[in-house]
């Protein structure tokens, strides 16, 4: 059995294809096809095309399962019918399985272990597997939530530049480096190019979040200030999960934002609590897709 594994985040819909030894032939990238950041029309297309590009290195005459996990397959049940019916259109004529994304992040963090596992991406939220149940923290959306996410990382240092050109705040190098990352010729610039340059899009907004490294680099005290609200707000989600283990269990973590590595990390980890253990994610998302599909399919033909 042959597996094509996908993982539709935020920013980017990613696809591998799996032989049954677990080895990737070959991948593809794609633009979101977040249901909530495009038409289905358009996540149908952005699916069938990452599939048709790995199509044709599967082998002639061998079966194909697909596994998915998309952002914003969860709760809410018309959200969760919509992203069905572009999953039948797109994955026929196919066997496919549907997860959320954080699910199959969880799944390839821990190689299929119980645990914890915070995301930090465009959006945040932490997710748990205990004895084949899951339960969530976060994920509330930029709107409601999402700390510690790269959005809100992006929204902090703008807001921070608003104080200090206010002088509500004393002016750092922060905004010396907004406005050479922006091109901003004047102070007020930045209102015209968040809602005409970037659209108020939400995942444009986000990438200014690499700058929050700049300025830890520089040593601006703004940015340590930053860091440490968003480690503590990461740190917080995975402890409100944690409370539900009594022995020791492992807790993971992926998303650009921890691309900040130990300055991040070492901001997260005092804060944990006791029986809480800080690892390195062992296997990719969409190797974590394959392994959901292989325990369903396993199941389902046990049930034969």
């Amino acid at each position: 059995m042959y597996f094509i594994g996908i993982d539709g985040g935020g920013t980017k819909t990613s696809f591998k294809l799996f032989n049954p030894e677990g080895k990737c032939l070959i991948s593809a990238v794609r633009p979101t096809c977040h249901i909530l950041q495009v038409a289905p029309s358009q996540a149908c297309i952005i699916l069938k095309s990452g599939i048709d590009e790995l199509l044709p290195k599967l082998p002639k005459g061998k079966a194909l399962i697909i596994s998915a996990g998309l952002a914003g397959y969860g709760e809410d049940q018309k959200i969760r019918t919509l992203i069905e019916e572009v999953c039948l259109e797109a994955f026929s004529p196919y066997k496919y399985y549907i997860h959320n994304d954080v699910s199959i992040a969880l799944e390839g963090a821990l190689a299929g272990e119980d645990g914890i596992l915070a995301i930090a991406g465009t959006g945040s939220i932490a997710l748990a597997k205990q004895d084949g149940q899951y339960l969530r923290c976060g994920g509330w959306g930029y709107l409601l939530g999402d700390e510690g996410s790269a959005y809100w990382i992006a929204k902090e240092l703008f807001r921070h530049y608003t104080h200090q050109i206010d002088g509500r705040e004393n002016q750092t190098q922060l905004v010396r480096v907004m406005k050479d990352y922006a091109g901003l010729k004047s102070d007020y610039d930045l209102i015209s190019y968040v809602s005409k340059e970037l659209g108020n899009d939400r995942s444009k907004i986000a990438n200014h979040a690499r700058l929050l490294n700049d300025l830890i680099q520089i040593n601006v005290p703004i940015g340590s200030v930053i860091l440490e609200e968003a480690g503590a707000a990461l740190s917080q989600m995975i402890n409100a999960l944690a409370r539900h283990y009594t022995e020791p269990v492992s807790a993971s973590y992926y998303g650009g934002v921890f691309n900040l590595g130990e300055h991040l990390l070492g901001t997260i980890r005092p804060s944990l609590l006791p029986h809480v253990r800080l690892v390195e994610s062992r296997l990719s998302p969409e190797e974590g897709a394959v392994i959901l599909a292989k325990n369903l399919w396993e199941k389902e033909q046990s049930q034969c």
